[in-house]
């Protein structure tokens, strides 16, 4: 881990007692999660931090504004979205879900990677990966992705599998510091 940043519901911001009583400084306001991580992207960036990829979960990948946001720092990403969120494919906007159904996976669990025909800045691309369970669809997982053309499907596999590391090491850290039952 490289940086890390306090997150406060509102409710916290807002409730002085528990402010001073927990040391809150008076200067500290609240933010969203998604300022939080780009504050901490912006700083990891600055650093020339040696990461080709940006990969989150689903809270991340589902906002539209932090997509584009890290498309204009020039940043590949791989980040997870609910299967209602809509994409463009062959010209039209259509549901994740919907375009999983339509297609078939030839292995029980399989990874399946879609070019996309969203807008991107030259010399970048757009993908859908679905991680089909046949065993289980509903732990289908959607991905999407941007970053060089050229990029391999074997590479955004193994990008999009990352992920599930770092999530087992944030659960580790939060439970061996006591903050498992928090944010």
């Amino acid at each position: 881990f490289i940086d890390r940043a306090l997150y406060l519901p509102r409710a916290w911001t807002q409730d002085a007692e528990r402010r001073a009583e927990a040391g809150i400084p008076a200067e500290v306001r609240f933010e969203s999660k998604i300022t939080l991580a780009q504050q901490m992207l912006v700083r990891a960036f600055a650093a020339d931090t040696p990461a080709r990829w940006v990969v989150a979960g689903s809270f991340y990948g589902r906002s539209g504004a932090f997509r584009r946001w890290l498309e204009e720092c020039s940043r590949s990403y791989a980040v997870m979205i609910p299967r209602t969120n809509a994409i463009q494919y062959r010209g039209q906007r259509i549901r994740v879900e919907q375009l999983a159904a339509r297609l078939s996976v030839p292995e029980p669990t399989a990874w399946l990677s879609i070019a996309l025909s969203e807008e991107c800045t030259a010399g970048m691309g757009h993908w859908l990966l679905i991680r089909h369970d046949a065993d289980d669809p509903s732990a289908d997982a959607y991905w999407l992705a941007y970053g060089p053309p050229k990029t391999s499907e074997a590479e955004l596999v193994r990008v999009c599998d990352a992920r599930w590391q770092i999530e087992e090491c944030f659960a580790q850290t939060k439970g061996d510091v006591g903050m498992d039952q928090y944010e």
